[in-house]
């Protein structure tokens, strides 16, 4: 408002006053001023990580979010204030099941900070001494609720679907989807949240999905699927049959054949095959990687060491299954029992027995003859060297004198013959018409040393409760220049004993 002021001075004359009121714009307001503006909509972009899983059989990434966390500002305004008025409380409710704050605002923004994917609906509570407002809205934390593979295992020219679920009430902003297997295009901007594709060829995939809004800051979102997607022909479909090449087998020389075959009528690609034979003593897991497609047939050469009924299986995996299988037969020797000649916990290397140099080694081997014949022993000691872990080879003979009759079934190596490591110990027992063997694993190391603390001399502590002598193994015996070079652990006995009688007191420490 504008006041004009006219004064006469003798002559003619105007002066003109003006004085101006300004109105301060933040002296009439009320709670319903009050907006809240922020962005609504914030993309969640997941990428690939490094799949902890490993195999041959597995993808090498996963899909993970991009980030931990998203923090959101709101922008407060009241009126046309342009400092926050006084006398305000606000309640916030960010819908996200952290704690409600209640304070009284410095300013003109708020921050808070969500931590997973979801939609968010918000309650801020402004009140003062007269009246209380609300404000509500929507938070979206990613434009998808989720992507997921309906089917992550899928048998060749088998199907599935790709679908993804956008946050409720963002439905109309997506403009729309582009779906790919890996980087191949599987469809091209579809307006449909949901695709089904046939998939004709075994291989593992980490399918992704990239979503377009209509318009906004955060126009493109990318999801992964957390899980790979395996294609690949059914191992349990019945098509693998474990056989034999011979039944019985004869030892010696106990060779044989293990043969896993498909079936003519199936189609298998690409899988691993572990076999074990059943022999009692050589209980090595034979491995393969084998493509079916290619050949028919699975073979592995071994030899048998034991008698009996052999129970051989063989179990076969792929992307997405597994089958498992077995074959019976007998391995024979007409003048032996099935006994065994020593205890076969002993006979893989991983499970050898412990000898310490520090002791003699005396091996017995169970004959078990059935036949009326004199049996003769052949003993033969090896040194294994551990060429890579879980292969063992490289066997070196070592020229050792049975110090037992050798006309027995006894092998002697007296203490601190062999060096400290791993050694195959094989008996052969023959008679005129056949021969059997059969071996042990025996690893030698090093006893630990056994010390006696030398020195020190005999301490009258006197009948005193106060009376302490400490001991310190780490720089001194209880006396000076009595200690060692601080490399051994001990283990202190202390016996107190008195002048004119024994004390039964004994305390050990460590």
């Amino acid at each position: 408002m504008i006041h004009m002021a006219l004064s006469y001075l003798g002559i003619l004359s105007a002066a003109v006053v003006l004085s101006q009121t300004i109105d301060d714009p933040c002296q009439k307001w009320d709670l319903t001023d009050i907006t809240v503006k922020y962005q609504n909509i914030f993309k969640r972009d997941m990428v690939k990580g490094t799949n902890p899983e490993k195999g041959k059989y597995k993808h090498k990434y996963i899909g993970k979010e991009a980030i931990t966390h998203t923090d959101v500002t709101f922008n407060i305004s009241v009126g046309r204030c342009s400092g926050f008025p006084s006398g305000i409380r606000v309640q916030w409710n960010f819908g996200d099941g952290s704690d409600v704050i209640e304070e009284t605002p410095q300013g003109f923004q708020k921050t808070h900070r969500y931590y997973k994917r979801g939609k968010y609906d918000f309650a801020f509570q402004f009140s003062n001494s007269t009246a209380t407002e609300t404000k509500t809205g929507h938070i979206y934390i990613g434009i998808a609720n989720s992507y997921t593979v309906s089917n992550l295992k899928v048998i060749v020219n088998g199907g599935t679907y790709f679908t993804v679920t956008p946050h409720s009430g963002l439905e109309t902003e997506i403009k729309h989807y582009c779906f790919f297997l890996d980087d191949t295009i599987l469809e091209n901007q579809t307006t449909a949240s949901q695709v089904y594709r046939k998939l004709t060829y075994p291989k593992l995939y980490l399918p992704k999905v990239h979503i377009h809004l209509r318009s906004g800051p955060e126009a493109e979102e990318v999801l992964y699927s957390s899980t790979p997607l395996a294609v690949d022909y059914n191992l349990a479909g019945g098509g693998l049959t474990l056989s034999s090449s011979q039944n019985p087998v004869y030892l010696p020389p106990g060779d044989n054949v293990l043969s896993m075959t498909v079936s003519s009528l199936y189609t298998l690609g690409e899988a691993t095959c572990d076999f074990q034979t059943g022999d009692k003593v050589n209980r090595t897991v034979f491995s393969f990687d084998h493509n079916f497609g290619g050949s028919y047939s699975l073979s592995v050469q071994y030899r048998h060491f034991s008698l009996g009924t052999m129970n051989s299986t063989a179990y076969c995996y792929n992307r997405i299954s597994e089958f498992e299988t077995y074959t019976e037969f007998e391995v024979v020797n007409p003048c032996f029992r099935i006994d065994e000649r020593f205890d076969r916990k002993y006979s893989m290397p991983e499970t050898a027995m412990d000898v310490s140099v520090t002791e003699d080694i005396v091996i017995y081997a169970r004959s078990a003859l059935i036949c009326k014949e004199m049996a003769s022993f052949e003993w033969r000691v090896e040194y294994v060297e551990l060429v890579t872990e879980g292969q063992y080879f490289n066997y070196t003979f070592k020229n050792i004198t049975n110090r037992a009759d050798p006309t027995t079934n006894a092998l002697l190596i007296p203490k601190n013959t062999l060096d400290p490591g791993l050694y195959k110990i094989t008996c052969t027992v023959r008679i005129s018409s056949t021969w059997m063997d059969e071996y042990t694993f025996v690893k030698i190391f090093r006893a630990p040393p056994r010390a006696f603390i030398m020195g020190g001399e005999q301490v009258n502590a006197k009948e005193k409760k106060d009376t302490k002598i400490e001991l310190n193994a780490e720089d001194v015996s209880y006396q000076e220049k009595m200690g060692d070079g601080g490399n051994l652990e001990y283990s202190w006995t202390c016996n107190r004993q008195a002048l004119y009688k024994t004390v039964n007191i004994c305390t050990k420490v460590t």
